[in-house]
């Protein structure tokens, strides 16, 4: 059986061109609606993030990609869960934290306060992408209830979710979701994992996506660390349907990511180390990023549980980024920023990752006739 002819099903299905590629929902305002718009426009599929929004903002967001294209788009939504408050945790981070709110010049919080988190809008979120007749939604940190699953797939709206585990890409084809994101440990921004525990989730994208493959029958995204034509190529020939990509993504002109970050982004690209590591100082939960003085003073805390520390750290991450002092605000990142994309647009990019495809796989090919 051909792989190749497998994988050009997902991006005929919603006439991507092949190989298809995926624009990471990055949460933060860095999946703008002309980021979103000029993915789709130019044969990949964007994807917009309504982590952190209001449902306010998250439809004014869909509203206006519907308004740049008329490509299909997918748009992202951050699973709930129950969030323990954990007083004597939250009150030795607040004060934790007014150290730097000090060295910022901004207020002190009352550390015995128990910090206030806004209303979970989730039920809100799945009745607008209905409204807006969205086609395609996506997810992260946990599997949809059994009822959303059933209403949103009775309006004919394709699901994929998210694994960094083999045992959570199972429970979500089980549950009757049509793809799913295999994200390995090389991936930036958050981890996507939910059935467990993040210190065992940790396996390298190119074994995660085969081993998802050869224990699910839906298609296989593959997400983690790849920059360009050759990591699509090799999570194309371990059985992917799809590639989905973040990093590449932030520093072009499209993407909503600050100044101060897209100069960090462009210094990490030029060192010869990784410049990133996995932390939770900034929202409780593992992601991974460009390390700064703010993760390394961290990393021995214990944190409260997400995504109070988010919330908390907002204020502080805001100004340093006001201030341009970058080592003490967040600027997620995978491991493939050393991998320099050399593009200025999303269009340029994907252009140059569907000629390069052809070149690799065709040299492939004729290496194996010789």
């Amino acid at each position: 059986m051909s792989t190749f002819k497998v994988n050009k099903k997902f991006a005929a299905q919603w006439g991507l061109q092949h190989p298809a590629i995926i624009q990471a929902p990055m949460a933060g305002g860095i999946t703008t609606p002309e980021l979103v718009s000029a993915v789709s426009n130019a044969g990949g599929l964007g994807s917009f993030a309504t982590g952190y929004l209001t449902t306010e903002a998250a439809s004014l967001g869909i509203k206006a990609i519907k308004v740049k294209t008329s490509r299909p788009f997918a748009v992202n939504l951050f699973v709930p869960s129950e969030i323990p408050v954990e007083p004597e945790k939250l009150q030795a981070f607040q004060k934790q934290l007014n150290v730097y709110r000090e060295q910022l010049g901004l207020p002190q919080e009352d550390i015995s306060a128990i910090p206030t988190l806004p209303k979970d809008n989730h039920a809100e979120l799945i009745d607008l992408v209905i409204a807006e007749d969205v086609k395609i939604v996506s997810f992260t940190f946990g599997n949809l209830s059994t009822k959303n699953i059933q209403l949103l797939k009775s309006k004919g709206v394709y699901l994929i979710g998210t694994a960094t585990a083999v045992e959570e890409a199972v429970i979500l084809e089980q549950a009757g979701i049509d793809a799913v994101i295999a994200q390995g440990y090389e991936a930036g921004g958050h981890r996507g994992g939910f059935a467990t525990p993040s210190s065992y989730a940790l396996t390298g994208t190119m074994s995660f996506v085969a081993a998802v493959v050869d224990k699910v029958h839906c298609p296989v995204i593959a997400a983690g660390g790849i920059m360009d034509a050759r990591g699509v190529v090799a999570a194309l020939a371990l059985g992917a349907a799809a590639v989905q990509m973040g990093t590449a993504f932030l520093t072009v002109e499209e993407s909503g990511a600050n100044p101060l970050y897209k100069r960090g982004l462009e210094a990490a690209r030029k060192t010869s180390q990784d410049p990133t590591a996995l932390t939770l100082s900034y929202s409780g939960k593992w992601a991974r990023a460009i390390e700064t003085q703010f993760m390394r003073d961290r990393k021995k805390d214990l944190f409260p549980a997400y995504p109070f520390p988010h919330y908390m750290t907002a204020p502080i991450r805001k100004e340093a980024v006001k201030q341009g002092k970058p080592e003490f605000t967040s600027m997620w990142c995978g491991q493939g920023i050393n991998i320099d994309t050399a593009s200025k647009t999303a269009a340029e990019l994907l252009e140059k990752i569907y000629r390069e495809t052809k070149e690799i796989s065709a040299a492939l090919a004729q290496e194996s006739k010789s």
